[in-house]
């Protein structure tokens, strides 16, 4: 049976990465987190899923290559983020139409989280540099909450779809196509 939530594959290392299998049982999941000691959980997004993963701590100003890409193309509706930081870094989730192709990242501090190319860390994983847990929160407000199902995730407005997607099978890069 998979597992309707956000997705799925399980890693023990890493927090960024494409391999190991695309979707987890309950079983396999609820066993992991009944471990004596906690193992990382990653999870990778489902074909209808995608992250929008913000950095912005220390140098890296994502939130600003957000504000800016929301003039652009619209505000995005609110959502649940998994994170560990404070201060809005953290992956934005959102439903998306299966069969598109994405880039990898959206600019500067900016990556693309989606099923097919990189996972995320989620709880009960512990991040390697902050020391803390990763949760799910609701945005805006950060207000903790459960992990979501699919179809309880906002779907990304349509005019993000248009300008950051393609037809299954584009090259998937951001230099190679104009975000706007």
């Amino acid at each position: 049976m998979v597992d309707n939530h956000m997705t799925a594959g399980l890693q023990t290392s890493g927090i960024i990465g494409a391999a190991g299998p695309p979707f987890v049982d309950r079983v396999r999941l609820r066993a992991q987190r009944r471990a004596r000691e906690p193992k990382e959980v990653e999870r990778r997004g489902a074909a209808r899923v995608l992250g929008i993963d913000v950095d912005h701590y220390g140098h890296k100003h994502g939130l600003d290559t957000l504000a800016e890409l929301e003039r652009e193309h619209g505000e995005l509706p609110p959502t649940v983020m998994s994170t560990a930081r404070e201060g809005g870094s953290g992956i934005r989730w959102y439903r998306v139409p299966a069969g598109l192709s994405w880039p990898s990242g959206l600019g500067p501090w900016i990556e693309i989280v989606r099923y097919g190319h990189r996972f995320a860390a989620v709880p009960p994983s512990m991040h390697p540099d902050v020391h803390e847990r990763y949760g799910w929160y609701t945005m805006p407000g950060g207000v903790p909450t459960d992990m979501p199902k699919v179809d309880e995730l906002p779907e990304l407005p349509p005019a993000w779809v248009d300008a950051l997607s393609g037809p299954a099978g584009l090259v998937d890069s951001v230099e190679a196509r104009e975000l706007g």
